[in-house]
């Protein structure tokens, strides 16, 4: 069993002990102060659980439940209306499961929600977003959609011109400038 196995295994014990704390159903009508004094698990804490289940659910080839745990810790953030980069994170990880299991307009969708919130932080978080609209990019030259393919990869360029020099990738950003000009040539 590799290390990566054994995490996932971990997070999803881990997991299991939270939801065992607490009903889900009430999550949002409870303060932090009233969850931490009365037991019932604070939002990161069912976040952190849904991203072990999820984790749990890769190392065992279970997409669909990945998905569905990413989409759960995701939406747990959403309500709380914070932005953080995990919230950002786990709409990414939520695209990418749903990019692998061919749902694609979710994944473009979470692919966005990830973006909009990436670009509210500096540094490698705007790093993160130039990825989620690469992919984005991706995403709409498979379904034919040119136009909305060059406008994700030139946002994409836009951030990277951005960027300090000390986070710029300059073979991921010739990438982008590529797949820009594949399609003005029609691939």
């Amino acid at each position: 069993m590799s290390i990566k196995q054994v995490n996932a295994i971990t997070l999803a014990l881990m997991s299991t002990a939270l939801f065992a704390c607490g009903p889900a159903g009430n999550k949002g009508e409870t303060t932090s102060a009233q969850q931490q004094s009365s037991g019932d698990p604070t939002p990161m804490q069912y976040y952190e659980a849904y991203m072990g289940k999820a984790g749990m659910a890769i190392a065992e080839g279970r997409t669909e439940d990945a998905l569905n745990a990413y989409l759960a810790a995701a939406e747990i953030l959403d309500e709380t209306g914070e932005d953080t980069v995990k919230r950002a994170e786990a709409h990414f990880l939520a695209a990418d499961q749903a990019y692998q299991r061919l749902e694609k307009m979710l994944a473009i969708e979470e692919y966005q929600k990830s973006v909009d919130i990436y670009l509210r932080f500096t540094g490698n978080s705007r790093a993160k977003a130039i990825v989620a609209l690469t992919n984005m990019g991706a995403i709409w030259k498979e379904e034919a959609k040119r136009e909305k393919a060059h406008n994700c990869w030139e946002q994409a360029l836009q951030i990277y011109k951005a960027l300090p020099p000390e986070n710029q990738n300059k073979s991921h950003m010739h990438r982008i400038k590529q797949n820009i000009r594949d399609l003005e040539y029609g691939f």
